[in-house]
């Protein structure tokens, strides 16, 4: 009984499929192994497409469906596009939307006379206007033809002062000599990519822009549709900032201190120099803390990274490993002489005592210094046996250092 019943269901949806008065066509989309659309086949077709569209028609729409398939095997919803066939004189909006699994249906409307009669100008306008991102329509020639609501809020410039504009005026300057490589591969291809544009007031801002080329009305335009991602592209920062710096001194944290570290090594190994390890940290600091309290002690923290920050050289890196510990790498180095140089620079940065409020903070650190390659050819390596050698520092009263080469023996 059951089978019967699926027999009738699928003959009655047989003969709704091929008696509807519009094109529709039934497919499967094609993924390779990570999940990217890379061609479509058709499963079966109704009678109204065969008989006035035929397959040839699919080849002049395919770049136009796959880029349609990618979004919506994505997001679920149906997406349109409209096509304006010469040969037909045909005007068709395609409509397309997923079935079950990666099967999908497109539905072929032809819109000729809604356009001609204007009704479907005032649909367009409707969803143009409606839509939240900023859409931008530009002919062969770059130049602005048609703006909804959200490109005039977006940009600042009304509608009137839109039209005729060129593509340049909304560029940032650095944005300029990208432009004729975009509208040529967009001709051929939809894409996505990011730019820096610019308002009315000359301000510049972050956007997302996904462009897709078209025949209307018998000529070729480009529709851009842009997303302001400043807000986006902040957070971002702002994540990569926490993910690489100390929140509490600007300095590198210890993890960024690693990966630099490593570049470092290998950049260094290329060209047959030094490096220098230095690990340090501030003598009785538990004593500041408990005497002032934390949050003078974050401060005296502060105040150190940033008195040590001021000595280095660009191609040297500065990181907080926690606590009171630092690590500097120093780039470059010829000699021991150097490395002792550094250091003296180093006690000097604190020849003058830290002031916070009425407390008067006089800072010492003890420094291990660890040689690369001399002493080992790996950052844990190195970091470790500066680390030690500092501990034999921390013996000697007052600002000292000690090289890992001096002390090996005893570790």
């Amino acid at each position: 009984m059951k089978q019967l019943n699926y027999i009738k269901d699928k003959n009655y949806y047989k003969t709704l499929f091929n008696n509807m008065g519009e094109a529709l066509i039934h497919g499967r989309i094609i993924f390779d192994k990570n999940k990217n659309i890379v061609d479509f086949i058709f499963i079966d077709a109704n009678k109204t497409f065969e008989g006035i569209l035929g397959t040839t028609f699919i080849k002049e729409i395919y770049i136009n469906m796959l880029y349609v398939l990618s979004e919506i095997s994505v997001s679920g919803q149906s997406k349109s596009f409209e096509y304006y066939n010469n040969e037909l004189n045909m005007h068709y909006k395609i409509d397309v939307f997923m079935g079950i699994k990666d099967e999908f249906y497109a539905l072929f409307v032809n819109i000729k006379d809604l356009v001609k009669g204007g009704e479907y100008e005032k649909i367009y306008r409707t969803l143009m206007n409606d839509c939240v991102d900023a859409i931008i329509f530009f002919d062969k020639n770059k130049t602005v033809i048609e703006v909804n609501k959200a490109a005039e809020k977006l940009y600042r410039y009304k509608r009137f002062e839109f039209i005729g504009m060129n593509s340049y005026d909304l560029l940032a300057e650095e944005e300029v000599k990208n432009i004729e490589m975009y509208f040529s591969k967009v001709m051929n291809e939809s894409m996505s990519f990011e730019a820096i544009h610019k308002k009315k007031d000359g301000s510049k801002f972050q956007v997302e822009v996904s462009s897709n080329s078209a025949l209307l009305t018998e000529q070729n335009i480009v529709m851009a549709i842009i997303r302001d991602i400043s807000e986006r592209k902040l957070m971002q920062d702002n994540l990569e900032y926490m993910a690489n710096y100390d929140f509490l001194t600007n300095i590198y944290n210890r993890a960024a201190l690693l990966v630099k570290f490593s570049s470092m090594i290998k950049w260094t190994k290329g060209n047959n120099n030094k490096l220098a390890v230095m690990f340090f940290d501030v003598d009785k600091f538990k004593h500041i803390n408990d005497t002032y309290g934390h949050a003078t002690g974050d401060l005296v923290l502060m105040e150190v990274a940033a008195r040590i920050n001021s000595i280095i050289t660009k191609e040297d890196i500065l990181g907080r490993m926690g606590g009171d510990e630092f690590v500097v790498v120093k780039s470059c180095v010829k000699s021991n002489e150097d490395v002792v140089d550094f250091i003296n620079g180093v006690f000097n940065a604190f020849s003058e005592p830290i002031k916070i409020d009425d407390n008067i903070i006089m800072i010492n650190t003890s420094i291990g210094v660890a040689i690369f390659p001399d002493d080992a050819q790996d950052r844990y390596s190195l970091i470790n046996f500066s680390d030690n050698a500092m501990y034999e520092a921390k013996k000697i009263t007052g600002n000292s250092y000690k090289m890992y080469n001096d002390i090996k023996d005893k570790n």
